[in-house]
Order: C-alpha cells, then structure tokens, then sequence
C-alpha cells in the first residue's frame, strides 16, 4: 500500500492512499453481510410504539414533523425551517409513489383519503420513513468502507464497516425518523467523492462533492462543517500545492456548488442566520427581548427540551466517556496519535476535525449532544481503524481482538434494545390499564408538550380536547408565532374529522406541558379534574438542578403531588431491563367533590 504523508519527499501517483489490491470474492461477501447486520440491526424492532407516537430510549418530537412536512409540502402550505430539509422531499417522493399504488388498488379515493388515513393509522406511513432512515445508515457504512478501503485496505476497511454497523448512537437514531442520519450520510459522501477528485483529477467529482456537501447541509445545519473539511483537504493536497491559484479554484468551485445546492434544497438558509445569534449568544450577543405570553412560553419549552441543561462546557466531550462510546474514543486516540507521528494527512483532517467540532458544539445553547455528535463519530471510526491497521501489520490475531473489543458491547447494548423494542414500553402498558380502569369521558391532566402527549401514554383525545387545541393553534398562527413544523390549521381540521372514526374510550385531555404551565393543586380540585398523569421524560427534567431556579412553581406542583392526600396514586409503571423500556409513568387519583358526577354531566 502506498504510503500518503505530509513528509513524503516524492509526489505521489494521486491525492489519496492507492489501493494495494482489489479485495477477493469472499471478501466482496463478507461485507454484504455486514451491511445486512446493518441492516438488521436498524430495522430489528422498527415498529416500535407503532400506530401510536412512541419512539425507544430517546425522546424525538420529529418523527411526525418530518411525516407532516412531506404533506404540508404536497398540500402546497410547508412552512420552511432553517437546516432541517432533504428528508422531507425523499418522504414526500415516497409517499407519492404510495399514494398513487393506493389509487390504482382502490384503498383510496383521493389524497384527502390519504391524508386521513395517515391520521387514522400512521403505522405504515411511519414504518416507510423509518426504513428510509434504516437505510441510509446502511449506506453511511458503505461509504465509510470505501474511504476507509482508500486511506488503509480492504482488510481494515471490513473492520471499519463493522464498527459503523454496530455504532451505538449511529444504530439507535437510525431506526427512527430524523434528519440527522442523511445528514451523515451525505457528509461523508462528500469527502468520498472528493478522494474521487483527488485521484483522477476529473473537476465533476469536485462538484459532485459540493453538491452532496450542499445536501448536508440541508438535512441540518451541523452538516455545513463539510466546508472548512473539504478547504482543509484541498489546501493540504501535495497535487495542488502548486500553484496556489489552482487549490483557490478548485475551493471556489466546493463553495460555488454547495451554496447552490443548498439554496436549490433549503432555500430558507438565506434568511436563517438568527438562529446562530440564538444558539451562540454569547459571541452575537442575546436578541432583543419580545414580552408576549406565548413568546416566553416558546422561551421556556425550547429551554426545558433542546438548550443545554449543563454549564459544563465538557457536556459533549463525557458522551465519548460512556460505556458504549469508550473502547471507541481510546482506539481512536491511538489512531490519532499514529497518524500524527506518521503525519498521515487525512488522520490530522479527522483529528482536528472531531477536535473543532466538540469545541464549537460545547460553546453553544443546544442540548441532546448525542444527536448533535453523529457527525464526527464516522471520523472515529476511521481514526480508530488507523490503529487496527497498524497493529494488522504485525499480528491479525491482535486486530480480531481489538476489533471485537471495540464492537463487543454496543453491539450487546443494541440486542438488549433490540429486544426491549419488540415488548410493550411503559407508555402502552400504562395506556391498557388506564383504557380498563378509568371511564371514557374523563378529564386529565397529562404530561406532555403544546399540541401533543408523546410523553404520556396514547390516549385518544375527545372532540372538545381537539377542538381546543385547534383554537390553540390557530390563536398562535394569529399572533404570528411558530407552531411547529407538523402542526397547522389544515392538518388539525382534518384531524378533526379523522377522530371522529375513532373506536375506543376517548378522554378530556390537558397537558401540562413540558411541565411548564401547571398551576396550584386546588385548581385541579376545584375543576373536576380525575386523574392526573406523570411522565419521568418531564419530571426529570424539572429537577434538573440547573433549572430549580427557572421552574421553581413547576417544581413544587410536582413534589405536592407526591404528598397531597388529595392526589392518590393508582399506578405506576417503570421499566424493566429486557423487558420493558420507557419513562417512569404515575397515575394519580383526584378526590374532589365532582367524583360523584359522571363525566358527562359536568359542566
């Protein structure tokens, strides 16, 4: 294999390490059946929650946003968002196809059929989003096996596509609806196409690596650090270092076709930038101040859920530390230190890269590091196949071993989920004993967000719960504030008459949202409420001690509900290890004089 260093006196034959020999059959073999272990991985459980809203071990509010964008879109009334395009336009391609073999089979008569079929039972509109995703985290670890099979051979790159088949966090958002996996995808894409570049020197494979850099970027905005890595490479690449002129062009052109693409694909991103001044106020300073109820409750809710809930600046850094993400940091730690000491160029791209990126991240507002980390840990995965290179050369025996102490126990963390996946979370269980033990027509008091209870266990909302959340809606969209990307007036009218084919006991649902907008234990008391329902998705987050200050009346409803003879608990429901998986879930009883009414009667 030809060596590819920043000290090699000579030029080489191309930009990138050659390939000392094209890999045998079984070989060719070997690595379809990791990519189907991918595969299986990511789709082992996929119904998960399915027809309801429910997703495992992670709380995702985009799962029916990315599903309503494809229709807002069709409808002709989407709404754009800054960084969070590409996903929606393969939804929508694919539900189009669907809609038209659903026409011709006569299972729908038209697309307002469709849409309320969607609405009705989102089982197989969810399951074609969700191996959507399935399959571009496959494909992510195809990719990442031809850059791999580039900078090493063909026997690291094997090892490499196990580590991304059985990549914890990779594995885990994969098998849900989100923008972040094509993200990765398409980033690293990029950085193939332009190894291509590298290798025959032919400018399409330079725009075609702008163009998927472009599409990066319009999945999600942490997509766009595919721009300095790309200015990175092309600067540090022996072929253009003369003259300088050529490596300034051959930017402008990344830089030309990404920004193109970009606008071609999200065009929103023109008129986007505040949300940098939003999540790194600290360098942009704070915007200015809006007073409006709805404006703070906005505030609230996105501090509750995506802004960071730690000052500690190392909160991205202590994800590499976790059990599932340790033997992988240490590995690629050695790969670095290896590629540094050889001065492999694209070792010290991928350093500074995952460096850069942790730092830039850690300094910011936004919360969930481990979505918001998926793009550096395909990097990971290459560093750490430098080290099983390099001990490859001398003894197999100790690759085998260090390979499989790298996938050994992530890959038993994900049969663990895997199976927890196929059995009923707390959510379901909760719902069977509530459908049995409480009445329809009750009024409750849930956990949940402005518009939904993903939190809580599915219930089915009665009319007046929807009609209410429909004026919510509307009053918000009259006040000019964001409702969300699967909300709108259209698709709560046709919810509405969605609910009316609904079989099963409905109830009078309210929700606490986010645990933000909860009020003394006597208003509840006083206004016939029956039960009330926690979810330890919210609870856990208002005890977070860095928000006792900001949600101290939060905090004292919830700690009065434990004590409050008034509020009995009836049931609880938490999860069990290979069993079960889901939030903590508590039913609580209301006793208040409005019990001896049936629910109906009330006023």
């Amino acid at each position: 294999m030809q060596r590819h260093s920043l000290q090699d006196g000579q030029k080489p034959l191309t930009g990138t390490a050659t390939i000392a020999s094209r890999p045998p059959l079984w070989a060719s073999f070997l690595l379809l059946a990791i990519l189907g272990l991918a595969f299986g991985i990511r789709v082992w459980g996929i119904g998960f929650g399915l027809p309801h809203e429910i997703t495992y071990e992670q709380l995702t509010y985009e799962e029916v946003k990315e599903v309503h964008r494809a229709f807002k879109l069709a409808a002709g009334e989407y709404t754009w968002a800054f960084g969070k395009g590409g996903l929606y336009y393969l939804l929508f391609l694919e539900y189009g196809v669907f809609y038209v073999l659903s026409w011709i089979l006569g299972w729908v008569k038209n697309t307002q059929d469709f849409a309320l079929w969607a609405l009705r039972d989102r089982m197989v509109f969810f399951l074609i989003g969700r191996v959507t995703v399935a399959l571009l985290g496959t494909l992510t670890c195809l990719v990442i096996y031809k850059l791999s099979e580039r900078f090493f051979d063909w026997r690291t790159a094997l090892g490499t596509a196990l580590i991304g088949a059985t990549a914890y966090y990779h594995a885990l958002f994969s098998s849900v609806i989100n923008v972040d996996i094509g993200m990765v995808l398409a980033l690293y894409s990029s950085v193939l196409a332009y190894c291509q570049y590298e290798r025959t020197q032919q400018r399409k494979w330079l725009v075609v690596a702008g163009i998927l850099g472009g599409v990066a970027g319009a999945f999600k905005l942490p997509g766009l650090v595919i721009l300095p890595l790309l200015c990175a490479a092309i600067w540090t690449c022996r072929e253009t270092w003369a003259p300088t002129r050529r490596r300034l062009q051959d930017m402008g052109w990344v830089l030309v076709t990404l920004l193109v693409t970009l606008t071609a694909v999200a065009p929103e991103w023109l008129s986007g930038f505040g949300i940098l001044q939003r999540e790194f106020a600290f360098l942009f300073g704070t915007p200015a101040a809006q007073t409006t109820e709805q404006v703070a409750l906005f505030n609230a809710v996105e501090k509750m859920t995506v802004k960071s809930s730690s000052p500690d600046a190392l909160s991205y850094v202590d994800r590499l530390f976790q059990p599932q993400n340790i033997v992988l940091f240490i590995s690629a730690c050695i790969g670095a230190c290896i590629g540094l000491w050889q001065r492999q160029r694209w070792d010290i791209i991928w350093a500074v890269l995952i460096i850069v990126f942790l730092g830039v991240m850690s300094l910011g507002s936004r919360g969930q590091p481990e979505r918001y980390m998926l793009p550096i840990f395909p990097a990971l995965w290459l560093l750490s196949s430098r080290a099983l290179a390099a001990v490859s050369q001398r003894h197999w025996t100790a690759m085998a071993v260090g390979l499989l102490c790298i996938v050994m126990l992530p890959s038993a963390m994900l049969v663990r989920h895997a199976h927890e996946k196929t059995q009923p979370d707390t959510r379901l269980l909760a719902k069977a004993w509530i459908e049995t033990h409480i009445p329809s027509g009750a009024k409750l008091l849930l956990d949940g967000t402005r518009y939904r209870f993903i939190q809580s266990p599915p219930l089915q909302p009665d009319p007046s719960t929807v009609d209410r959340l429909s004026r919510r809606v509307t009053d918000a969209s009259d006040q000019g504030m964001r409702v969300g990307r699967g909300v709108s007036k259209r698709a709560l009218s046709l919810y509405q008459q969605a609910m009316k084919d609904i079989d099963g006991p409905t109830y009078e649902l309210h929700s606490t949202v986010f645990g933000i907008q909860v009020k003394d234990l006597q208003y509840y008391v006083q206004n016939c409420f029956d039960y009330v329902i926690t979810s330890s998705y919210i609870t856990r987050r208002v005890f977070n001690p860095n928000h006792q200050a900001r949600f101290a009346k939060s905090i004292e409803f919830y700690q009065q509900l434990e004590v409050d003879p008034r509020f009995r608990p009836v049931y609880e429901a938490k999860p069990v290890r290979w069993q079960s998986s889901g939030p903590v879930i508590k039913v609580y009883e209301v006793d208040s004089a409005c019990r001896a009414q049936p629910p109906q009667s009330r006023s």
